[in-house]
């Protein structure tokens, strides 16, 4: 998590850890034991299962819901101009130059990876019916 508050010491990185439920191609949807916060900003590391890494992400936390002790979290991929109107903009300089904004790239990676994931259970739900 990026915390804004502390300005005099610039971007204050909080490690958070959570598991993946579900991805789009806006966003996604993640379980943590740890409390995040509606407009909260993330710079997220995660893999998606036997694909790559995605490093360095930048997302906003749109919903939080609290189920049993654990929170729901969704979370929005942001664009550069998204990130220029939600983040105070002289802390946006602070930010890592690798940073890996949602873009026509990064959409192309997620939208094949959902792609493979539906094809593979598809093909799973039609052996199991003519098992």
């Amino acid at each position: 998590m990026l915390d804004v508050s502390k300005r005099e010491h610039g971007l204050i990185g909080i490690e958070k850890k959570g598991e993946l439920l579900n991805i789009s191609a806006g966003g996604i949807l993640v379980v943590t034991a740890e409390k995040l916060n509606q407009g909260d900003h993330l710079l997220m590391n995660f893999r998606l299962k036997n694909s790559q890494n995605l490093e360095n992400i930048l997302g906003l936390v749109k919903r939080v819901d609290e189920q049993e002790g654990e929170y729901i979290v969704g979370i929005e991929f942001l664009v550069k101009e998204q990130l220029l109107e939600t983040f105070p903009p002289d802390l946006a300089e602070l930010l890592p130059p690798d940073i890996g904004y949602f873009n026509d790239e990064l959409q192309k990676v997620i939208i094949q990876f959902v792609y493979k994931q539906q094809v593979q259970l598809r093909k799973k739900g039609k052996l199991q019916e003519s098992l």
